[in-house]
């Protein structure tokens, strides 16, 4: 197997060749398999996979999936011998004794900041923290001791959220002990290796149709540009550093707290997505703008498997998702003083602080109408040239904000997982907070990213606080019981 990569594989390889862009997923565990176990359960999706077992070439200013090398074939050409190692190089496996609760995180971080080589492949990795790093029996039993937690880490030209949620899924049913792995290597379930996202649009993306069409929507982002030039003259630019360096903040709703926010969203007709949306610029105005920002950029994610042709199955492995910018206006509030100032009212949903749901709606609408026009598939069309033009200017920050919110995230009823966490790497010119967000066992639960050069610990808790602040006031609204 040995094809091009696509538009948005490409833009995530040229950023990843700058600094690391890796997707990491942390299972938290309440028990987990040996570490033998899990090598095994790696082999068989590395089998499974091809994307698994390639790595990224670049030839002729284009850049490649290639096979990795048989590990049996030696440098002289000969054959290594039936003795010898056979197949691709495994996926690493890489043990870590685990040293508390929130140890995890701090592996989380160094896989969030170290590159994958993609010109070596495996484009994938994993890190196992447990109370014991043996390679023994099952980490088994009650109470903390029992807990760990398993890492993926993924080059994100082969990642997605779908596609990740549905590897977890495999992963964990190859680590069930009923599963003997001599089996499931046999199975017949390896997987094809589907060409560029952008060649399976529909039929009404391409030919003259789509031509004219895509034309519409970079007008649409040449007049957004100076639109939101024009708004910002004068204002705050956000730093831009020649390195930097990724730190996480996990945070959650309860079940409760969820519930009522998507019950007062679904009332409000606005999507969880816009609400969310919402919440983070609010606070990162407040807290990074001092509440004086007339106008903000966000970023927003969409999946795009279901408006393919033919449509994408959630098992095959892909960047199958766009990458969407568009700039929410910011209504200014009383009582702020000055940029990074905190406001007198923070947290507040109407009054002086202006409507939360007024922003929440634009939000919304504001990418029903994109989705409607097609801009899922233009930006992908266009995220190389894109991300070429960021690389090489370096003058200016993607975003303010980006939440990649994945609806309602579903492993086996017996899973012994936890939480399921997920992180992607920002960098220098990426938005100055960012989250992935999902709805697991009934929690909202939002992965925060930030970068050293941009906040210390304590303005992003802050800002996290804020946020939760929002989403809680805004779930209290028409709920008495929350009031």
């Amino acid at each position: 197997m040995r094809r091009h990569l696509g538009t948005f594989e490409t833009a995530a390889t040229l950023t990843n060749d700058v600094a690391p862009f890796v997707v990491v997923v942390v299972l938290e565990l309440d028990g987990g398999p040996s570490l033998e176990r899990l090598r095994a359960a790696l082999a068989i999706l590395q089998r499974r996979h091809p994307l698994l077992r390639v790595r990224i070439v670049e030839s002729a200013g284009r850049f490649w999936y290639e096979p990795l090398a048989d590990r049996s074939s030696r440098p002289d050409g000969r054959d290594g011998g039936a003795d010898g190692p056979q197949g691709p190089p495994p996926i690493p496996l890489r043990p870590v004794t685990r040293a508390g609760d929130e140890h995890w995180q701090r592996v989380a971080e160094e896989e969030l900041n170290r590159r994958i080589d993609s010109a070596a492949g495996p484009l994938m990795r994993c890190v196992y923290v447990t109370p014991s790093a043996s390679a023994g029996a099952p980490v088994t039993g009650s109470g903390a001791s029992a807990r760990c937690e398993i890492l993926l880490a993924f080059h994100h030209a082969i990642m997605d959220a779908t596609s990740g949620t549905a590897l977890v899924r495999e992963l964990l049913s190859l680590c069930d002990p009923a599963v003997r792995p001599d089996l499931a290597m046999e199975l017949p379930r390896e997987r094809s290796v589907l060409p560029p996202v952008e060649t399976l649009f529909p039929a009404a993306a391409r030919g003259l149709g789509g031509k004219l069409r895509a034309g519409a929507f970079l007008a649409r982002q040449v007049a957004d540009e100076l639109s939101y030039r024009w708004r910002t003259w004068g204002g705050r630019k956000p730093p831009i550093a020649s390195t930097s360096r990724c730190h996480i903040l996990p945070v959650a709703l309860s079940c409760d707290e969820t519930a009522a926010l998507v019950q007062a969203s679904r009332r409000r007709r606005v999507t969880l997505n816009g609400a969310l949306g919402a919440a983070f610029l609010r606070a990162v105005d407040d807290h990074l703008f001092g509440g004086r920002a007339r106008a903000l950029r966000y970023m927003t994610f969409a999946d795009l498997r279901s408006y393919l042709d033919p449509p994408v199955a959630a098992e095959e492995l892909g960047s199958f998702l766009a990458m969407m910018r568009y700039t929410a206006p910011m209504t200014r509030r009383e009582g702020t003083r000055g940029e990074g100032s905190r406001p007198a009212r923070s947290g507040a949903i109407d009054g002086a602080d202006g409507d939360f749901w007024l922003l929440a709606r634009h939000l919304s609408d504001q990418v029903a109408r994109g989705a409607r026009r097609g801009d899922k598939l233009w930006s992908v069309r266009f995220s190389e040239a894109v991300m070429r033009m960021l690389l090489r200017r370096r003058t200016e920050r993607m975003a303010a904000t980006a939440i990649s919110y994945t609806g309602v995230a579903r492993l086996d009823p017996e899973s012994s997982v936890r939480r399921l966490h997920a992180f992607v790497s920002n960098f220098a010119l990426g938005p100055e907070y960012t989250a992935h967000a999902r709805i697991f066992e009934g929690m909202l639960l939002l992965d925060i990213l930030y970068l050293d050069v941009d906040m210390d610990g304590a303005l992003a808790r802050t800002l996290a606080d804020e946020i939760l602040a929002i989403l809680r006031r805004a779930g209290a609204e028409g709920n008495p019981q929350w009031t």
